[in-house]
C-alpha cells in the first residue's frame, strides 16, 4: 500500500448481506428535481457534482425495502444532509449566516410539522419540507425521539465546525464521540422505521442495549468514511478523519493508520454481533409480544445493519470520496451557498408532483 494515499476501495468485510430497493432509478429524477426546486441545487456544475455522488443509491441501500414515494424521501433526505454539511466547510471557518440558519432549523424542530417561514433560505425550507413528510403517519412517540435526533445532529455541526481547529482529546474514542453527533445516522435510523413502515418500541429504543448496537453502527460507519476520504480530507486540510488524527496526534504512518482503523472496525463489528445475538433476551426481560419482537428484529436487519452495509456498498462507488471531488483548501467545500440571502428558485422539474 502506497503510504502517501488510501484508495477508497480499501476492503472491509461488513458480514451483513447487500440490499438495494428496486426503485432507486425511478425515483431519482424526482429527487433531483426536488433539489431544484427548493434551492438546493443552484448551478449545473453542483447538479453534476452531485450525480457523481450516487444519493439516490445510497438512499436504496439504506431503505431497501422502501418503495416510491417513501424512497423518494430517503433520496430527498440525503441530498439536503450532504449539500447541508458542506456549507460548514469555508476557508473562513464557522460563518455566521450558518449559525444563523441551524437556529432557525432548531427552531422548527420545536414546532408541529409545516412549511418554512416565508423569507428563508434553501436549506431551511427543504428541511421544512422534508420534515413534514418525515413525520406523516408516524406516532406521537416517533416525532418527538426524531426532532431530538435532528436536534443533536444540527448542534453537532457547530460543535464540530468549532472543533475543527483543535480535534478535544487524545484518543480516536474522543473523536468518535463528536463525529457521532454529525455522521447523520441517528436521524437515518429513525428514517428507516418511517420510509419502511414500522415503528419500535420506545422501551426497546431506550434500552442500553438497542442503544449499543446503534452507537456501534455509527462508529463503523464513520470509520470506513474515514479511510475512503483520507486522500480527499488530507488535500484540503481537513483534521477531522480518524486516519488524519493518528498519523498527527500519535506518529502513525499513514498504512499503519489504516491498519489501525481496519482493527477497530472488526472490533465493532464482532461486538455488534454478539449484540444482536442476545436482543431476544432483551425482547423477554421487556415482556414484548411477538409481533413487538419481530419489529425489534426488523429494526436490526433494515436499519442498523442496512445502514451499515449499505454505506459501505455506496462509498465504493461514489465520487465523493474521490481526490477528484476535492476543491482547494483555500475554497469552500460547496458549489452553491445554501444558507446565505434567500434566492429565486427556479420552476420544478417535476411541477406536478406537490411535496
Amino acid at each position: 500500500m502506497d503510504g502517501s494515499a488510501i484508495p477508497q476501495e480499501t476492503a472491509f468485510h461488513i458480514p451483513f448481506p447487500p440490499a438495494v430497493s428496486p426503485d432507486v432509478s425511478a425515483v431519482h429524477p424526482d429527487s433531483m428535481a426536488w433539489l431544484r426546486r427548493h434551492g438546493m441545487l443552484g448551478s449545473d456544475a453542483a447538479a453534476r457534482r452531485l450525480e457523481g455522488w450516487r444519493l439516490t443509491e445510497l438512499a436504496g441501500r439504506f431503505f431497501p425495502d422502501a418503495r416510491g414515494e417513501d424512497l423518494r424521501l430517503g433520496a430527498d433526505v440525503m441530498g439536503f444532509f450532504f449539500l447541508f454539511d458542506d456549507q460548514f466547510d469555508h476557508p473562513d471557518g464557522l460563518r455566521a449566516e450558518v449559525v444563523a440558519v441551524s437556529k432557525e432549523l432548531l427552531r422548527l424542530t420545536s414546532l408541529p410539522p409545516g412549511p418554512a417561514p416565508a423569507g428563508t433560505g434553501p436549506a431551511v425550507t427543504a428541511w421544512a419540507d422534508l420534515w413534514e413528510r418525515s413525520c406523516r403517519g408516524m406516532s406521537p412517540a416517533w416525532r418527538v425521539r426524531a426532532a431530538r435526533e435532528w436536534r443533536r445532529y444540527f448542534i453537532g455541526n457547530l460543535e464540530e465546525s468549532v472543533a475543527r481547529e483543535d480535534v478535544p482529546g487524545e484518543s480516536v474514542e474522543g473523536y468518535l464521540r463528536l463525529r457521532a453527533l454529525t455522521i447523520g445516522t441517528t436521524p437515518v435510523y429513525d428514517l428507516c422505521e418511517r420510509t419502511q413502515h414500522f415503528e419500535v418500541p420506545d422501551e426497546v429504543l431506550d434500552s442500553h442495549h438497542v442503544q449499543a448496537l446503534r452507537d456501534l453502527a455509527t462508529e463503523v460507519v464513520i470509520l470506513c468514511n474515514d479511510v475512503a476520504s483520507t486522500v480527499k480530507e488530507n488535500a484540503r486540510g481537513d483534521t477531522l478523519n480518524a486516519v488524519l488524527f493518528l498519523e498527527q496526534r500519535h506518529g502513525s504512518e499513514r498504512e499503519q493508520a489504516v491498519a489501525r482503523v481496519r482493527r477497530m472496525v472488526e472490533d465493532r463489528l464482532a461486538a455488534f454481533r454478539r449484540l444482536r445475538d442476545r436482543t431476544s433476551r432483551t425482547c423477554a426481560a421487556l415482556d414484548l409480544t411477538a409481533e413487538q419482537c419481530d419489529l425489534v428484529d426488523r429494526y436490526v436487519r433494515t436499519a442498523l445493519m442496512s445502514v451499515v452495509r449499505g454505506n459501505y456498498d455506496w462509498q465504493r462507488r461514489s465520487s465523493r470520496f474521490s481526490a477528484d471531488d476535492a476543491r482547494p483548501g483555500t475554497l469552500p467545500g460547496y458549489l452553491d451557498d445554501l444558507v446565505g440571502r434567500p434566492r429565486t428558485v427556479g420552476p420544478s422539474l417535476d411541477a406536478a408532483d406537490g411535496s
